[in-house]
């Protein structure tokens, strides 16, 4: 049986050659074995987001959050993934949560920055969680 780490570099390669719903099935197998494997669950977002599947991103990323509260990469993706499927507020947490864990990050800083001006353009009473 391959280990974790084996299974996450085969589903990475095969990502890369655009082979994502494979990766996928790679990954869920990793999780399987692991259910609380951080980068499974990470790269699982990442291979689902590339698939355009935002929800499912939304939900592996927060799995890897959830793992791991401070793994900035998962809350700034599930924060995109978020913005994605116009939930601003949820979005606006996710990238702020980035910016407590690194107050430095600017690309997080960015995109709560875009979030809250799409609020602030927002119509009163149409906001979405």
């Amino acid at each position: 049986m391959p280990t974790i780490p084996d299974l996450i570099r085969q589903a990475t390669g095969l990502a890369e050659t655009g082979m994502h719903k494979e990766a996928l099935a790679v990954l869920r197998t990793a999780i399987r074995q692991d259910p609380n494997n951080t980068i499974a669950w990470y790269n699982q977002g990442v291979t689902v987001y590339a698939l355009g599947n935002f929800r499912d991103a939304v939900n592996a990323f927060g799995q890897a959050a959830d793992i791991d509260p401070d793994f900035t990469d998962a809350w700034f993706n599930k924060g995109m993934a978020l913005a994605h499927l116009d939930k601003n507020i949820e979005a606006l947490r996710a990238f702020e949560r980035v910016l407590q864990i690194d107050p430095r990050d600017q690309e997080a800083r960015n995109q709560r920055d875009r979030v809250l001006k799409k609020l602030s353009d927002t119509p009163k009473g149409t906001f979405t969680a």
